[in-house]
């Protein structure tokens, strides 16, 4: 009997760690995605934000984005944002809140929300953006930006 406990608390022992690597192989999995996320925002953004480019937004767009925003509208909303803000002055680097899987028609989509705070010629501005990784690259799946308490959202 004591030689059956002892077996038994070995197997247990072994199976929590096992836990705790995979675990921590997981996490380190989601701090990586949550760099990259980052990363791609502050790079998407540096090439959005300076001068309200409509052509940059359209070439980072996911399909789902793509298909919701016309060319048109996005440039108008650019447009009106540039208006109301003025020329960027300073963005802060993005910080990613969220990364999470997610079943879509069969596939797995991994998605990462990140916020930047953002200063422009006639105010602060908050830039949201989901992103979703495609087999390559993340693209922008939905833009969001939060200025005198109103969302424009892509």
């Amino acid at each position: 009997m004591n030689k059956s406990l002892r077996i038994v608390g070995a197997i247990v022992a072994g199976m929590a760690i096992i836990a705790v690597v995979l675990y921590g192989l997981g996490s380190k999995a989601v701090d990586k995605s949550k760099r990259n996320a980052e990363i791609y925002a502050d790079q998407a953004l540096g090439a959005i934000l300076p001068t309200w480019n409509a052509k940059a937004l359209l070439a980072r767009g996911a399909s789902e984005f793509l298909q919701k925003n016309l060319d048109t509208e996005i440039q108008r909303n650019l447009r009106e944002l540039q208006g109301k803000l003025g020329k960027l002055k300073k963005a802060e680097p993005s910080h990613c809140t969220t990364i999470t899987t997610i079943q879509d028609r069969g596939r797995a989509e991994i998605v990462g929300m990140t916020i930047t705070q953002a200063t422009f010629e006639k105010g602060r501005a908050e830039i949201d953006l989901m992103l979703v990784r495609d087999p390559v690259d993340w693209k922008i799946a939905r833009f969001y930006v939060n200025a005198s308490g109103k969302r424009e959202t892509f």
